[in-house]
């Protein structure tokens, strides 16, 4: 998003009130060199006056290496290579992005989010520790159990909890320099809370997971190609479907009833989701 969506080039606004996690950080400098301030206010205004929205309990389920082609210990490697194995520096890597989460941990989650299988959720990264920020009552003690195995704990989700596991961190340093990157997809509320609790910036950074989500294996391209057959394949029973109802029949079919029977055509495909 660039700063002249929000604003013409001359304005007399001063500050914009947010909510602070639904802006990306990056914003903050653009909007400055207009003399334009953040305030952050702590609600949001709009759930404060519609009625509460409940937060979906849809389980967090592990994504299966025959799926995935590869497994969350050999990610987390990857990524940590990426990250400190050139840098002298202890550091500590933000990963706030939601897709990317799921990819990283081979984890998936139905109707968190819609229409996608991903869920809410932070990571932190370091050299020797994990840590996933989420709703607990969403992991059952296999999956919690199969994340401990391979390095990952959980903690419950919130920017709170991830500004006290920093500043924890940070505080025992010792002396040691102590870096903590993020990418420029994280929220400014997450990175206000953590430069007011730490007294220092954060380093902004391409995120090295997206870069390595990218690079398909095997096993992923497989899964692509077997995804697009099976596709197809309800494609073809629909428009023979759709030729039947207003060739054949003479039916008058309307957007929402074609997009509807899409779906159900679909979901009797393996895997449907």
């Amino acid at each position: 998003m660039r700063e002249t969506v929000l604003f013409p080039v001359k304005t007399n606004i001063k500050r914009v009130y947010i909510t602070p996690t639904v802006l990306v950080n990056e914003i903050e400098p653009k909007l400055a060199t207009k003399s334009i301030s953040l305030i952050q206010i702590d609600i949001n205004l709009i759930d404060a006056i519609r009625p509460p929205v409940h937060r979906s309990l849809s389980p967090v389920t592990l994504h299966p290496l025959k799926f995935s082609g590869c497994s969350t210990k050999h990610k987390l490697a990857l990524i940590r290579d990426k990250l400190f194995t050139h840098n002298p520096d202890n550091g500590l890597y933000i990963l706030p992005v939601l897709p990317s989460v799921a990819w990283l941990l081979n984890l998936r989650c139905q109707n968190d989010v819609p229409n996608t299988p991903i869920f809410r959720s932070y990571v932190t990264l370091t050299r020797s520790e994990c840590v996933i920020y989420a709703d607990k009552r969403k992991f059952s003690e296999d999956v919690e159990d199969s994340l401990k195995s391979d390095g990952v704990r959980l903690e419950e989700y919130g920017i709170e909890q991830v500004k006290r596991y920093i500043v924890d961190w940070k505080a025992s340093a010792e002396g040691e320099r102590r870096r903590i990157m993020a990418p420029r997809s994280v929220s400014w509320g997450l990175v206000h809370k953590i430069k007011m609790a730490i007294q220092e910036k954060l380093e902004i950074i391409i995120c090295p997971v997206d870069a390595a989500k990218a690079i398909k294996n095997k096993i992923e391209i497989e899964g692509f190609r077997r995804a697009y057959l099976r596709d197809g394949a309800a494609t073809v029973r629909w428009m023979t479907w759709l030729d039947e109802q207003i060739k054949e029949k003479g039916h008058e079919v309307g957007e929402w009833e074609a997009g509807e029977k899409l779906t159900e055509l679909r979901s009797h495909e393996q895997y449907f989701a």
